[in-house]
């Protein structure tokens, strides 16, 4: 579907149309990207990247818990976002328990929580 608002701005909503005729607007062209893919042991592609750029040591990771990735809203905005309970090394070689929620859009992890 194409709009003209009054601004003269064209705005565009990707829809699909049921097997009834009805117009459906599809969920996974919002603003927060697809729904993130979990694989059979818990892990979002999105979290690894992250860790592979911010990790001290991203190969010393070992993944205690994964939440299922769910729709949150944080400071008034919606994200996909999954719960982590991890053990990394930090920089002097100890291992270090951590939990946090990776905020997550379009693929990407955008904010994080530590809890």
């Amino acid at each position: 579907i194409t709009a003209t608002v009054p601004a003269g701005r064209e705005i565009k909503i990707p829809v699909d149309i049921t097997e009834n005729g009805y117009l459906e607007v599809r969920p996974e062209t919002n603003e927060t990207g697809p729904k993130p893919t979990q694989d059979s042991t818990g892990k979002v592609k999105a979290v690894l990247d992250y860790f592979d750029e911010n990790l001290h040591d991203p190969y010393s990771a070992r993944y205690v818990r994964w939440s299922p990735v769910e729709k949150k809203t944080s400071n008034g905005q919606i994200y996909w976002a999954v719960q982590l309970k991890y053990r990394a090394k930090n920089s002097l070689g100890a291992y270090i328990l951590t939990e946090e929620i990776f905020f997550i859009r379009n693929g990407k992890v955008v904010d994080v929580v530590k809890l």
